[in-house]
């Protein structure tokens, strides 16, 4: 049994699915307890064993003096995602699901969003008796307007907006009868 840090661990793996060679167990003698390569592996294979969780990273360096550590760059999240729903009417007896639109986009950096989705896209669509919006986005700043047709007309227009975000997802159910 060896001690065998989680965070390495994932590390080693990485590198080693991309290819490179950040981190070499060459300096390692291999009767050390880090060994993780076994005789019958060869070059760009590793085998772990009994991974474990350390509990004192300044104990477990001096255990292994020859062992170099590279901290990883950590980005701690500013905030985390947010759904926000809106609706609009409600389902009645024998409505279905007539359309379902949906997108989603990242930016690379926090910016105002703003969509419009009308249903149908074209031609003539059923009678609308609901709608039904579900937003992704980074809070749950933002508002969503009817600014054509409408519940009980063959057609809506839907205008969708988020603050302040670098995430945008929407999904939009409309409901409505012949």
């Amino acid at each position: 049994m060896f001690t065998f840090h989680l965070n390495l661990a994932l590390y080693t793996l990485v590198m080693l699915w991309l290819g490179g060679h950040a981190i070499s167990a060459m300096n390692i003698p291999t009767s050390a307890p880090l060994a993780a390569l076994t005789s019958n592996t060869t070059e760009g294979e590793m085998h772990l064993r009994d991974v474990k969780t350390i509990t004192d990273i300044r104990a477990f360096i001096a255990q292994h003096p020859n062992l170099h550590l590279t901290r990883l760059m950590k980005k701690e999240r500013q905030n985390t995602l947010q759904t926000v729903k809106y609706t609009l009417g409600g389902r009645v007896s024998g409505d279905r699901l007539v359309a379902q639109y949906g997108d989603t986009t990242f930016y690379p950096a926090k910016k105002d969003v703003t969509t419009q989705v009308t249903y149908p896209a074209t031609g003539t669509g059923s009678v609308v008796t609901a709608v039904e919006i579900h937003c992704l986005q980074d809070d749950n700043a933002g508002n969503a307007y009817v600014v054509a047709g409408g519940l009980g007309q063959r057609f809506i227009s839907i205008v969708l907006e988020a603050t302040q975000t670098e995430r945008f997802t929407y999904n939009i159910h409309v409901y409505g009868t012949n």
